[in-house]
Parts: structure tokens; C-alpha cells; sequence
């Protein structure tokens, strides 16, 4: 076995995840390395003691993208029970890290046999389907020692938030938003072997009601009543939830007055009096102006990206456009959604327009070939891109990619064929440094002026008096 480096207080480390036992010991998990520990009692006294790697753990360390730990109380002996998650680092066809792979469980009972004192759960598949270095929870039950709860990203497999288009038979296939799910395993030691349980609805046992919190788990935490009755809280990107520790016990939200919504662009229309926002994990919703109402209602799911309405003044058909998008453009196929909406603010239609980009010799390329393929970031492709529409001339629409920005022809319902939309590039590539020609592009803010309604000194593509852009490599 390979010599570990000294770990002390003045040594650097990659440190993964932290624990203190009930007999007040501190464990550490170091990336790659293990599981060290020393008791409190002598880190207070001598900071600079090494710390000791606990035997069996390098092994089960090495190649980990993360390592979690969580602690317990063996009943019999009073020893500290360790339980340690780690996940392996390897991309899937999402561009994500593989969930967890193996949750072990270590009680030193003094055997100097280390492998005795260790038992290994295979968990590969079962707790989320990736992002487990920054997508995921754990934590050991504090009513029995060999339960051990655990979060990740969304739980089951075969997610698909948005209209994906075939191009295999050239039809749409529909969203399936009911496969898309947060939820809690539990790992469960008995002996030698292990059982699991589903916090969370799967086709085929309904378990916790039917009901489910949302995906990207982030932490767990444990309340008991005045009752007595102990309940599990977990915390992710969509807030807080809870649940008591049985099987078919519903997850309730408790997210009511936190105010804890992250939103990444918003935009108001004055036909219809609507309101749009798009929201990180929480998706696009839209809202009416109304004294008696003050409710949103989603669009899309996921997470938003672009949220904003075409409601200009010159050319106006009297109606509202929102245009909006999940994360990069709809996972990388190029997609904005656009809806009409009445001057009552009634939805009139709605469809996916597909991008066009018109490159330097007039030739028409799909957006997804021409800056998402030209970027070569594959499923790294950044989330959020700013876009803006002018206040004055309606159908005046521009996006940003990581190559260029880029604005509408002509407005997208003026076209002879629904669900398209045909862009023209604004940043002469040809003028363009070296280096802003062939890197990648981060926009951060585009701005729109004009200070007449009914003159422009040019015609389209160039229908404001002033753009304002801002971006870096």
C-alpha cells in the first residue's frame, strides 16, 4: 500500500467532506487519499498531531470524484459507526458525473483484520443519475445505526423536460415531465447484506404518496418533534422538504415566505399587462396584472434561460410575444418557444421556432451547427444567454450564442412556415481580432436604444440607433 503524507492542520488537502462521532472524534475525507481522523480532545491541545488514516479506506478512495461522509452509534459497543459515499468521475452522455457508486459502512471494533470492520453496499444507479460531486446529500439516520440516507440529482432515468425532434422519423417526440424526480434512498445494512429504500414514486411502487421533492439534492437534515416523531428534511434546488421517516409517508414543501427564487431575466409587457421571469430550476413562468390575483403559472421546465416580450410599437400587430428557452436553448437543439397573447393577455398560440443563422455568403445554417457545434463545448455549452427585443420596432429580436449575436430578419409570424426563425450575425467576424474571432464568446448584457419610433436611419438588420454589448473570453 502506497505511504500517505503526513495530514496535519498545515497541510494542504482536497478536502471532500467533514464528520464528528459521538465519542468526539473528527473525520476527514480527503479526494483520492481516504479517511483520517483524530479526536477533538487532541487537536485542541496539539494542532500540528498528524491525523490517522483509517485502514481500508485508501483503497476505497482512490479514482472518487467525491467522498461523503456521515456518522452513527454502534449500540453494542458505543463505538462511532462511519459511513462513507463516494462517486466515481466519469461523464455520461450528458456531459454530468456519474452518481454514487458504493456506500460503505466501517465500525472499528478493534480487529486488527481491517476488512472486518468494513461493509460495502454496490449503490451504482440507484441514488441520482449524476452530478454527484456538487448534486447530492447524505447523512445517517439518528434512530437506528445502519440506516444511511442519501440524495442526488433526479432519480430516474429516461428524463426528457422538453419536445425533443427525431431525426429518425422527423416528428416531435412529447416531453415526459412525470419520469423527472427528486427524492431520498435509504441504505440499509443487515448483516452482510444491504436493502434499499425509495423515498420517492417509481412506476412501479408508489412509495411517500405519490409525492416527491425536487431534483439536485444538496443536503439532509433531521427534526424530532415534541411528539417524539422524527422526521427527515432535505434541502435542494428547489427549496426545502419534508417527510417522516416512513416508507409511505408523504414530502411536504416548506418553502412558503422564504422568497428564495433565483431568476436570471424577466421582462413586462404593456399589451395584456403581463409579466415573464425565467428561473433557475424553476423554469419560465407567466403572470397576468390582475387585483386579485397575484399567481404565476410554468411554461417550461427545467431551468429558464430566456424570458422576454416583443410588444414594440412600430410594425406592432397589436398583440404580445414572449419568447423564452430552457438552458442552452433547450438542451443544445437549438430552440426558442415563443407565445402569442391577445391585448386581454389571452394565450392565442404557441410554438417551438427552430434558429436559423444566415452566414456570410447567404447561406441558411441551423444555429445548433453554427454556434453551439462551432463552440465545441458538447454538453458544456453555456445555460443562460442574454437576449433582448427593441421597445420601438416590434419583430426586432436578438440573441447571443458564444460566437456571435444575432438578430431576427424579419418577425418569426411574418415567415411563410411556422416554427422557424431566421437570425442574421451582427459582429462582422471578418473585422473581428484574432482572438474575438475564434474564441468563445461569454455575452453578458445586450442593451437596445432608439430615440425615435418612426425613423431609423437604416433598415433592418441594423433597426436601433444603439446596441450595447458586453462579453468576455
Amino acid at each position: 500500500m502506497r505511504a500517505v503524507p503526513a495530514f496535519t492542520t498545515s497541510s494542504t488537502r482536497k478536502i471532500t467532506s467533514l464528520a464528528r462521532g459521538a465519542s468526539g472524534r473528527l473525520y476527514a475525507a480527503a479526494a483520492q487519499e481516504g479517511v483520517f481522523t483524530i479526536s477533538a480532545e487532541t487537536l485542541r491541545t496539539n494542532p500540528e498531531t498528524p491525523w490517522e488514516i483509517i485502514p481500508g479506506s485508501q483503497g476505497r478512495a482512490a479514482n472518487k470524484a467525491t467522498i461523503k461522509l456521515a456518522t452513527s452509534t454502534d449500540p453494542a459497543s458505543g463505538e462511532d459507526v462511519l459511513y462513507m459515499g463516494t462517486g466515481v468521475f466519469t461523464p455520461n452522455q450528458y456531459g454530468n458525473y456519474l452518481g454514487y457508486d458504493y456506500i460503505h459502512r466501517w465500525l472499528d471494533n478493534k480487529n486488527q483484520y481491517a476488512p472486518l470492520n468494513w461493509q460495502t453496499a454496490d449503490v451504482f444507479g440507484k441514488i441520482g443519475n449524476g452530478q454527484v460531486p456538487f448534486h447530492s446529500s447524505f447523512a445517517a439516520d439518528p434512530t437506528t445505526s445502519n440506516r444511511v440516507f442519501a440524495g442526488g440529482n433526479y432519480m430516474l432515468s429516461g428524463w426528457q423536460a422538453f419536445p425533443i425532434f427525431s431525426t429518425t422519423n422527423g416528428t416531435w417526440n412529447p416531453a415526459i415531465p412525470d419520469t423527472y424526480t427528486g427524492g431520498v434512498v435509504g441504505t440499509i445494512f443487515e448483516g452482510r447484506d444491504t436493502q434499499f429504500e425509495n423515498h420517492f414514486p417509481t412506476s412501479e411502487q408508489q412509495n411517500a404518496a405519490g409525492t416527491a421533492p425536487h431534483a439536485d439534492s444538496r443536503d439532509i437534515t433531521f427534526l424530532t418533534t415534541r411528539s417524539g416523531t422524527t422526521r427527515i428534511i432535505e434541502a435542494d434546488d428547489g427549496g426545502f422538504y419534508i417527510k417522516d421517516l416512513s416508507l409511505d409517508a408523504p414530502w411536504q414543501s416548506i418553502n412558503d415566505g422564504l422568497r428564495t427564487t433565483e431568476s436570471f431575466a424577466s421582462d413586462w409587457s404593456h399589451i395584456g399587462k403581463l409579466a415573464i421571469t425565467a428561473m433557475q430550476d424553476n423554469a419560465v413562468a407567466l403572470g397576468k396584472y390582475r387585483a386579485d390575483s397575484k399567481d404565476f403559472y410554468n411554461l417550461t421546465g427545467g431551468d429558464g434561460a430566456i424570458a422576454l416580450f416583443d410588444d414594440g410599437i412600430l410594425g406592432s400587430d397589436n398583440q404580445s410575444h414572449a419568447y423564452y428557452t430552457g438552458q442552452q436553448y433547450y438542451f443544445g437543439n437549438a430552440l426558442i418557444q415563443a407565445s402569442t397573447y391577445t391585448e386581454q393577455g389571452i394565450l392565442k398560440d404557441t410554438d417551438f421556432l427552430s434558429l436559423d443563422i444566415a452566414d456570410k455568403y447567404g447561406n441558411f445554417q441551423s444555429f445548433k451547427d453554427y454556434d453551439i457545434g462551432w463552440s465545441e463545448l458538447g454538453p458544456n455549452y453555456y445555460f443562460y444567454y442574454p437576449a433582448e427585443t427593441n421597445d420601438y420596432r416590434a419583430g426586432d429580436l436578438i440573441i447571443s450564442g458564444v460566437r456571435n449575436l444575432y438578430e431576427a430578419i424579419i418577425p418569426h409570424w411574418q415567415l411563410p412556415t411556422a416554427g422557424n426563425a431566421k437570425f442574421v450575425p451582427l459582429l462582422n467576424e471578418d473585422l473581428l481580432s484574432e482572438d474575438d474571432k475564434y474564441k468563445i464568446k461569454k455575452f453578458t448584457e445586450i442593451a437596445l436604444g432608439s430615440n425615435q419610433s418612426s425613423k431609423f436611419a437604416r433598415n433592418k438588420p441594423y433597426s436601433w440607433d444603439t446596441l450595447l454589448h458586453q462579453f468576455y473570453h
